[in-house]
């Protein structure tokens, strides 16, 4: 009997067992999601469907989850659509479809998009060969696009394929073309168009036609050794007023950028994927002569400087080269990004005057306690600033000999148990924008970005109040 009740009572005492269906719909849906992505991202098609056969409840969970994506197989494109049309209540829960569309499509493929009631984007490939001539979707196809209330990304995937836009009511927000494609777009609130060249493209085909654009992206295949200049010459003559411009570079091209809308830029982005140094030198130097050295771009506000890939050469040199390329211009925000990377963020010291917003990616020993008065100097140099954004910094006290005999004390004259987090360098950087400077929003963040501090005042008179703690 005593052991019958010893036997209970360590019943009573294990934790209850947690099964997938002992689960909640919340965490059920999150753990089907994340399955669904993993398969989508190895490009091996729709997970495995037998948990839908489980039960009716994880059946309902997962159907609108394994239906969101859906890549309609090209050899069998007619037989799939007419299968899905025996399902129309299927076709709500897709928000992302793959489709091979003729250019004159049948009526009843054509009421697929009827039952889209939540697709967000749609990649469409034209029947026509490779070689063939180019041929325009017509006035019906794009009434059932138009039909699509969510849709807000439309990507067109074969490279001979046209597109011609009837109705100015606006619907989508972004564009990804071939610049083959014959564009009259009445977009109105179109935010951004992507534009591809290969190595196939005809740059004398293409033409554009469109009212407004926040952003113009253009991706050049790397087997070209330039992009083409009457391709960049058409879309200057009809992008006069572009605001947005970010330029990839990813091989040694001499690209004639004399010819963009330098006039209308306020944010350029420039994301170097080369791991050779003197080839970033170079393209930085030919931006400066082309623009004059930001003559031509006298509105240009933000300048986003990203290296993507690994480079041994010193970053001040690139600094220096981007300080001079773009010396005529007050460049209010400056973004240097470079987070696989040693950059000496004192580079910035000098030539950037009128910075208001500045966000750095900065060396882990870069902001040690004995460095901090370089960090003092190049905060009185860039005086207007209001925001400051550090990332990648080390959180941790620093490991090297000079800063075991530093006296933290002295240097910021407050008692280190007066802040909750730790980190030497991080306390003496936040007392040292808190009482020197004129900056009213500092964030500090790890070399991901997305973990951070964020400290805010409504003025300099205010003292720092924590806002969002998300690292610690």
């Amino acid at each position: 009997m005593a052991r019958s009740t010893r036997a209970a009572a360590s019943a009573a005492a294990a934790p209850p067992r947690v099964t997938l269906l002992s689960l909640p719909d919340e965490i059920l849906a999150q753990v089907f999601t994340a399955l669904h992505t993993r398969y989508q991202h190895r490009r091996i098609g729709t997970p495995p469907t037998h948990f839908l056969q489980i039960c009716k409840r994880l059946y309902a969970i997962a159907r609108p989850i394994w239906l969101s994506v859906l890549v309609v197989p090209e050899p069998k494109t007619d037989e799939y659509c007419a299968k899905m049309l025996e399902h129309p209540t299927a076709l709500a829960h897709v928000k992302d479809l793959q489709l091979q569309l003729e250019a004159d499509p049948p009526a009843w493929k054509l009421a697929l998009f009827l039952h889209l009631s939540k697709l967000q984007t749609l990649r469409l490939r034209e029947t026509s060969g490779k070689n063939q001539v180019r041929v325009t979707y017509s006035n019906e196809a794009m009434l059932a696009v138009e039909s699509l209330t969510t849709l807000s990304h439309l990507h067109i995937l074969s490279p001979k394929t046209g597109l011609i836009r009837m109705s100015p009511r606006p619907l989508i927000r972004k564009m990804d073309l071939p610049i083959s494609s014959h564009v009259l777009l009445n977009f109105r609130s179109l935010e951004q168009l992507t534009l591809r060249i290969d190595v196939d493209s005809d740059p004398t085909e293409c033409e554009y036609n469109w009212d407004t654009l926040n952003a113009l992206e253009f991706i050049v295949d790397p087997q070209l050794s330039s992009t083409p200049e009457l391709f960049l010459r058409k879309v200057a003559n009809q992008q006069a007023g572009v605001t947005t411009l970010e330029l990839v570079f990813l091989n040694e091209t001499d690209t004639e950028l004399a010819i963009l809308p330098w006039n209308s830029l306020q944010k350029l982005t420039l994301n170097f994927c080369l791991d050779n140094g003197a080839v970033i030198e170079a393209c930085i130097r030919r931006l400066g002569e082309q623009s004059l050295n930001g003559s031509k771009a006298m509105s240009l506000q933000e300048l986003d400087f990203t290296i993507s890939t690994g480079v041994s050469t010193n970053y001040d040199d690139f600094l220096d080269t981007l300080i001079c390329a773009f010396q005529n211009c007050e460049v209010t925000a400056l973004i240097i990004d470079c987070p696989e990377h040693d950059l000496n963020m004192f580079s910035v010291r000098g030539g950037w005057p009128a910075l208001t917003h500045l966000s750095l990616s900065v060396s882990q020993e870069d902001l040690v306690p004995h460095r901090l008065e370089n960090l003092e100097y190049v905060l009185q140099r860039c005086g207007k600033l209001i925001s400051l954004t550090i990332a990648g910094m080390d959180f941790t006290a620093c490991a090297c000999d000079c800063c075991e005999m530093f006296d933290l004390d002295d240097f910021i004259e407050c008692d280190e148990e007066e802040w909750t987090c730790k980190g030497r360098n991080l306390i003496a950087t936040v007392h040292l924008v808190r009482h020197q400077t004129q900056i009213r929003d500092l964030r500090i963040q790890g070399s991901d970005r997305r973990r951070e501090l964020r400290w805010t005042r409504a003025n300099t008179a205010d003292d720092f109040a924590l806002e969002r703690w998300t690292l610690f």
